[in-house]
């Protein structure tokens, strides 16, 4: 399990085919499920394996057990890292915006990339006040973009954070 990167309180590291139970079960939770995709195990597990895509785990540096896991999809040719995913498991403490804030410092210094972005769903009031507070950029809507599995169609935000807006 390789460490990408550290922030003050966390570890991230590279995830392993033993985190995707883990992982799973996170996407599918009650306060996580309306908000994300849920992968497969053969989703996720391509993941691990792909030289463009990032799996990784969200752990306190303090213990062993993991707060949460992301997903990242590097387009080298481009210099553009897509954030696809974000589920923090203890919420309103602030692991979300450190994770994000070092993946950037990690994106934009480590993988050298020019563009971050991402979408979040319109009705995620919670993950627009953070990408928002953390000095994204909303590029614009895709409207009823996902039909979910509840028969809605929800409609994106793109956010991106360019190399020279970060601080």
């Amino acid at each position: 399990m390789q460490t990408l990167y550290e922030t003050q309180r966390l570890k991230i590291t590279e995830a392993t085919p033993s985190d995707i139970p883990y992982i799973m079960d996170l996407e599918r939770q009650p306060e996580n499920r309306d908000y994300v995709f849920q992968g497969t195990y053969e989703d996720h597990l391509q993941e691990i394996n792909s030289p463009e895509k990032l799996l990784a785990l969200v752990t306190p540096k303090t213990g062993n057990l993991p707060k949460g896991f992301f997903i990242a999809v590097l387009d080298p040719d481009s210099h553009v890292l897509e954030l696809k995913r974000i589920v923090i498991e203890t919420k309103n403490q602030g692991f979300g915006r450190e994770v994000i804030l070092g993946l950037m410092a990690y994106a934009f210094t480590t993988l050298d990339i020019n563009r971050l972005w991402l979408d979040v769903f319109t009705d995620n009031p919670r993950g627009i006040h953070l990408y928002e507070s953390l000095g994204m950029v909303s590029e614009g809507t895709k409207r009823q973009a996902y039909l979910a599995p509840s028969g809605e169609y929800k409609s994106q935000i793109i956010y991106s954070l360019l190399r020279e807006e970060f601080h």
